[in-house]
This record gives C-alpha cells, sequence and structure tokens, in this order.
C-alpha cells in the first residue's frame, strides 16, 4: 500500500500580539517546541517509509 503525501498543512497559534515583546526565554521555548514538532513528524515520515519497504 503505498504512501502518498499530497499536502501538509500544520497552523498553530502559540501567543497573542501583546505577548510578542516577550522574554528571549519564551522564544527560546518555541524555538525548542517548533523542533521537537518537526524532529517527531520526521521520525513518523522515515518510519511509515521503511514499514512501506518492507512490505
Amino acid at each position: 500500500m503505498p504512501i502518498e503525501i499530497k499536502e501538509l498543512h500544520i497552523k498553530a497559534i502559540v501567543a497573542t500580539e501583546q505577548a510578542h515583546s516577550g522574554p528571549a526565554a519564551e522564544i527560546a521555548n518555541i524555538t525548542k517546541l517548533k523542533k521537537e514538532i518537526s524532529e517527531d513528524v520526521l521520525r513518523k515520515v522515515l518510519r511509515q517509509l521503511k514499514q512501506k519497504n518492507e512490505r
């Protein structure tokens, strides 16, 4: 069964406009969360591709 990814849309609202001038710690936390999400998605896609190749 082939896997075909046509489109991937990820939308998140992290903070309101008032919080844009927040401390650097919040910005670092957001960057860390983005990296974790990206790594998780990459792991899942690679796992699906591996399963596809095993069949």
